[in-house]
């Protein structure tokens, strides 16, 4: 029913079962302590909310909507209700915390600005040198093995996650 891709169609109104459904699974990751000192990039942008299958494209919410769930759940989860833009020029967007309806939050989501590059040596300056233990990056683009040769000149690196939700290569 928080069909993302289809706003046109997206309830207007909170769906009690929905934000029931979320809190206990969020209650459960949460007490795992599996994204305490996580952070995620997120893309919002418009490629998100297509596919392509077999060179064919078509509009499909799973991208944007495991996006968003992934980055609402990590942020809450590392307490810093914080999510970073997939871009040239990152920043940190602050978003509700748990006590917000899930509804809520996901149109905050939608709203922050993202663009198909994202500059990761700008993701890690954010952190002024107190970098989490992962970032996650979840987008629709390829990887740029490029990116790497920023970490040649330190020895602190974070694991990253990238992962393509437009991809079926693993």
């Amino acid at each position: 029913k928080y069909n993302v891709p289809f706003m046109n169609n997206m309830l207007e109104e909170i769906d009690i079962s929905i934000e029931e459904k979320w809190n206990d699974f969020f209650n459960y990751i949460y007490k795992l302590e599996i994204f305490k000192n996580t952070e995620i990039v997120i893309d919002t942008s418009s490629s998100m909310f297509w596919r392509e299958y077999n060179g064919q494209n078509f509009k499909d919410k799973l991208p944007i909507n495991v996006s968003i769930a992934l980055a609402i759940l990590i942020s809450q989860c590392n307490n810093k209700n914080r999510v970073i833009n997939y871009s040239e020029n990152p920043n940190f967007y602050k978003i509700s915390n748990q006590s917000t309806p899930l509804f809520a939050i996901i149109k905050e989501i939608l709203n922050i600005s993202c663009n198909n590059k994202l500059n990761l040596k700008k993701v890690l300056k954010l952190f002024n040198n107190n970098l989490p233990d992962t970032i996650f990056i979840v987008t629709d683009n390829n990887f740029d093995k490029n990116i790497l040769n920023i970490f040649k000149k330190t020895d602190i690196i974070p694991n990253i996650c990238y992962w393509n939700l437009n991809s079926i290569d693993l």
